[in-house]
């Protein structure tokens, strides 16, 4: 056991003890959802609340983006569903994801810290949004506060049920559009800022010196040669690749069946076979993920204490970047436990009046999105 694994282990040990010790001042909500109440956030979403054009503004626009977007995350869990049933090698599209644990079938790891952090500052914007869009729409707040789903760190707002239904469709759309829609366009600013500040800064201090395994995929032959998670390669038949560009250009050339040698940084020599692609029986294929490896640059202006920190916030952006879009794209989804089931259900009332209908239409919806989403996260599981 690493100490890694043993600092996860001690973080969510504390985190169940100080749920234990104050279990008198939470709630339990939605049967899975653990909450501690709080009106205190509500004063910083009413000062907010105040510049009322920006969120109309947002909300608004939010709703066909919103829409787009369900379209599009009901086509990518489709695609994904057809990738697994037909290459069983396959990535899940989705998978459960617990900062600092690795999760069998799931195709993400996300370090602790990089983890809780950017849980944290997501569902204070995704809730923060809906509180706020909330109060614009005059809508009653009963609370917010944060907790635990399941076991995964959260934030959330409450809404007194009999205003939200006093509410116009409208309003409902604008109220739960939002939400996801505040995480995804937060997602698209960070890589516009990090590219005109971190990134520029990072090419500076940093050398590219190979690429970095990040997962071997059994039966293939990567792991029939020993090459294991973490191990960086600079070397392909002693020629030098410094880049996954150069990586993936020499690979090109190749063939299956082709012999090759890899040569990892410290020297040492790996000898495999390559064998088909199972995606395109013409490419060549060793059966690993990989990632760009780099070391601090030795005649570099920034001391190697600067380069760790500007590499770790590197990280903490990075996950931000893609949690912020990956959750904000789930909960489009519809399906009756994420936005996306408000959006939908508000969405059809315009066209049918009729609410029998409307309701057996939305069912047939939920049921069918519930199914997609069910069937990407357990079939990794019999692969």
């Amino acid at each position: 056991m690493n100490t890694q694994t043993i600092f996860t282990i001690t973080f969510y040990l504390l985190i169940a003890l100080l749920v234990y010790k104050n279990r008198k001042k939470i709630t339990v909500m939605e049967k899975i959802f653990i909450a501690f109440k709080t009106k205190k956030p509500l004063k910083f979403m009413k000062k907010l609340s105040k510049y009322s054009f920006f969120w109309k503004m947002f909300s608004t626009i939010s709703i066909p983006f919103a829409l787009i977007g369900m379209i599009f995350v009901i086509y990518f869990l489709i695609q994904s569903l057809i990738a697994l049933l037909t290459t069983p090698e396959a990535n899940a599209g989705v998978g459960l994801v617990i900062p600092g644990v690795k999760i069998p079938g799931s195709p993400v790891f996300i370090p602790l810290w990089y983890g809780i952090i950017s849980i944290f500052i997501l569902s204070v914007v995704h809730e923060f949004s809906h509180g706020i869009t909330g109060m614009v729409e005059k809508v009653k707040v009963k609370s917010s506060g944060f907790g635990l789903l399941a076991i995964i760190f959260s934030a959330f707002v409450e809404f007194d049920t009999k205003s939200m239904m006093k509410a116009s469709k409208l309003s409902r759309l604008r109220i739960a559009s939002a939400g996801p829609i505040s995480n995804i366009a937060l997602s698209f600013l960070l890589i516009f800022l990090i590219s005109w500040t971190l990134t520029p800064l990072l090419t500076t201090i940093i050398e590219y010196n190979g690429i970095k395994i990040v997962s071997v995929i059994p039966n293939y032959p990567a792991e029939k040669a020993g090459l294991t998670e973490g191990i960086i390669i600079n070397k392909i038949n002693n020629t030098q690749l410094n880049t996954t560009e150069d990586f993936i250009n020499y690979l090109q050339k190749l063939k299956p069946n082709d012999h090759i040698t890899l040569t990892t940084t410290n020297g040492k020599n790996y000898n495999l076979t390559l064998t088909e692609s199972p995606t395109n029986k013409s490419m060549p294929y060793m059966g690993i993920t990989h990632k760009q490896s780099f070391e601090h640059k030795k005649e570099s202006w920034a001391p190697k204490w600067l380069y760790s920190i500007l590499i770790w916030l590197s990280g903490l952006f990075g996950w931000l970047i893609n949690l912020n879009f990956a959750i904000g794209m789930i909960n489009l989804l519809p399906i009756w436990f994420a936005d996306g089931g408000q959006i939908i259900y508000n969405f059809m009332a315009y066209f049918f009046k009729n609410e029998n209908k409307l309701n057996k239409i939305i069912s047939s919806i939920f049921t069918f999105s519930f199914l997609l989403l069910l069937l990407n996260f357990i079939l990794p599981f019999f692969n």
